[in-house]
């Protein structure tokens, strides 16, 4: 056995994190879905939405925040009322 090959040494792969990789590739794809459902609803609720705004809505990685915002599309008059939600 060569130490410096790596013959009999364990596969240093990532199988047994590879439920830890598949949750986190999952959560990630939850918080983008998010994103962008809420840019949609901005921007078919107030014709447009700039490129400030849709950076703001795209640095949030919470999923409460994202839900309050979405959650208050219906009710706001401005899209300011709405990115508020996205603070803490």
């Amino acid at each position: 056995m060569c130490l410096l090959s790596g013959e009999g040494l364990p596969d240093p792969s990532y199988s047994k994190y590879r439920h830890f990789f598949s949750k986190l590739k999952h959560f990630k794809g939850k918080i983008l879905e998010k994103q962008h459902v809420l840019l949609r609803l901005l921007d078919k609720k107030f014709g447009g939405i700039d490129e400030a705004e849709k950076k703001r809505v795209m640095n949030i990685r919470e999923r409460d925040r994202l839900d309050r915002a979405i959650d208050l599309i219906l009710d706001p008059k401005s899209i300011d009322e709405v990115l508020h939600a996205l603070e803490k």
